[in-house]
């Protein structure tokens, strides 16, 4: 595992981080993917749960952002994801 990934659980999403930093700007990138425990609304709810707590603590907000999902999964994800992110 890189020394900037983490997965202190075997249920935690896997974390890895990015920071691209210059003069007066600092990039985060994040890709976080899910454990193989749970359904699809746990693993999101973990899954954008991570997000969220790496977004906070960075002080960063979200610009951009990509999600790969089966067909069938999306609208419970997109559901989860309000949730977490309080929109």
């Amino acid at each position: 595992m890189p020394k900037n990934a983490r997965n202190t659980q075997s249920d935690s999403p896997h974390v890895e981080k990015r920071v691209i930093e210059s003069e007066g700007a600092a990039e985060l990138y994040l890709t976080v993917t899910p454990s193989s425990d749970g359904d699809v609304e746990t693993q999101a709810r973990r899954v954008y749960t991570a997000i969220r707590d790496e977004l906070q603590a960075f002080g960063a907000r979200l610009f951009c952002e990509r999600l790969f999902a089966t067909k069938e999964a999306v609208a419970t994800v997109e559901t989860v994801r309000q949730e977490v992110y309080g929109e």
